[in-house]
């Protein structure tokens, strides 16, 4: 009843604001019973007995005798069946009965009639409004403003518009949060044609499609999302987020960047690291891109994976001459085998090779961890007299054997592990096992581990 109520207050407002349109005469002496109802004009060519019973019919209505008013109707539409006005007279009186339903059966018998009957379009706004259909009452309203343009009734459109847009909002975000990604792109599509320069909308769609897998459309929805609102961190963000998935690395880049313009954050940082990471990986050889999946990891292998995921403690590291080497033409990781050289983390061998393809062993990769351990104590790294001090026992790795420090270093540090005491310093390890202790050595390093960039 409450929402009844505001709805004919809402259509009174409109039809009050109506008040000096020509088309609505006082049907009564007495105040109206309903002077929220417009009532339908007669056509000029009706004849006098019409025209005098459609006045009488409405003067009943207004007088709250919808009985009489309905008999009225109903004779001028038997001698004259098709009668607008007469249409529309009952969409009112099934109005003033609450039956809603009707009444917009009726207005739309009368519209089909006469498409541009303002008060039939005004009736069915009404009828909607209660019905709680406001975006059909909404263009049932505008429609009216179009037949009468002496309605005046733009402000109460637009709070009508503005109510349609937050109901159909809602709606999309209630899809949304249930999954329905299909259903909610509609929703956000219908409001996006009530208010098409939200920049809110377009991001909200856009997180949509991203959901859905369809990244070009919500690259361009973002797009324009950054074309209404260029300083909308939060759509930097996704655009970032829905390219870096599609595989634009780049494009991914520089979103982050223009986000962290706006404002610093550490989750867009570590975003930013993320995708420059990823950026850097998509530009190397498909042999290291594999390296996760290898059994047996090269020394190609380790030289990039250390000069990749810690470039910046191998660059702050005194530069170590490079001696020239035989094997290295044409080999795809050249560039990273001569900066872990020049770091001093892996060696070359004394005939001037550094056998790139030879497999990685236990014992050689603990070396390389040590040395990028010693280089993060040389850089200030606290940790490292604990590491130091650290003497684990192995079952097959006495405290005399060569490969001891490296192996107790790299255990006290979480870099590698020995279950079971075993540190077995002769196994080959996998490119997995490469990559999970660089990314070890990653996190130890924290800031130090990334390259400068300016």
């Amino acid at each position: 009843m409450i929402r009844r109520l505001a709805a004919l207050a809402l259509a009174g407002a409109i039809v009050s604001a109506a008040a000096c349109a020509p088309k609505a005469p006082p049907a009564t002496a007495s105040a109206p019973r309903y002077p929220e109802f417009m009532q339908p004009p007669v056509a000029p060519s009706a004849p006098p007995a019409t025209v005098a019973d459609l006045d009488l019919a409405w003067s009943q209505l207004q007088a709250g005798n919808t009985g009489g008013a309905e008999r009225m109707y109903a004779r001028v539409l038997k001698a004259a069946p098709g009668t607008a006005a007469a249409l529309a007279g009952q969409g009112y009186v099934a109005l003033a009965r609450q039956d809603d339903e009707r009444a917009v059966a009726r207005f739309d018998e009368a519209l089909a009639v006469v498409p541009s009957l303002s008060a039939a379009l005004m009736g069915k706004a009404q009828a909607l409004l209660q019905l709680e259909r406001p975006a059909e009452a909404l263009a049932a309203f505008e429609a009216a403003q179009q037949a009468d343009p002496q309605l005046a009734l733009g402000p109460r459109i637009e709070t009508l518009r503005f109510r349609v847009i937050e109901d159909s909002i809602g709606h999309a975000r209630t899809l949304a949060k249930a999954g329905r990604w299909d259903d909610a792109r509609a929703a956000y599509d219908a409001a996006l044609r009530m208010s098409p320069d939200s920049a809110v909308l377009y991001r909200e769609l856009a997180s949509v499609e991203r959901r859905s897998g369809l990244s070009v459309e919500a690259d361009a929805h973002l797009g324009r999302a950054l074309e209404l609102d260029p300083g909308d961190r939060a759509t930097h963000v996704l655009l970032a987020q829905t390219r870096e998935e599609a595989g634009d690395f780049d494009g991914a880049i520089a979103s982050y960047e223009a986000a962290l313009k706006l404002e610093p954050s550490a989750d867009i940082e570590v975003g930013l690291a993320r995708a420059r990471e990823r950026a850097d990986l998509a530009r190397l050889p498909e042999e290291f891109q594999a390296l996760s999946a290898k059994a047996e990891a090269t020394r190609a292998d380790l030289a990039a994976a250390l000069a990749l995921r810690v470039p910046g403690v191998l660059t702050r590291a005194p530069a170590r001459a490079t001696p020239v080497l035989t094997d290295l033409r044409g080999q795809w990781a050249r560039p990273w085998i001569v900066a872990t050289l020049r770091a001093g983390v892996l060696d070359a061998y004394p005939n001037h090779t550094f056998q790139p393809a030879s497999r990685v062993r236990r014992a050689e990769l603990a070396l390389a961890v040590l040395r990028t351990l010693e280089l993060l104590a040389a850089q200030g790294d606290r940790r490292a007299d604990q590491w130091q001090r650290a003497s684990p026992e192995f079952t097959d790795l006495p405290p005399q054997h060569p490969a001891y420090a490296a192996a107790a270093q790299a255990t006290a540090a979480g870099v590698l592990d020995a279950p079971g005491g075993v540190f077995a310093p002769t196994r080959s390890v996998s490119g997995q096992e490469v990559l999970e202790a660089v990314s070890h050595l990653q996190r130890l390093a924290g800031p130090l581990a990334g390259r400068d960039r300016r």
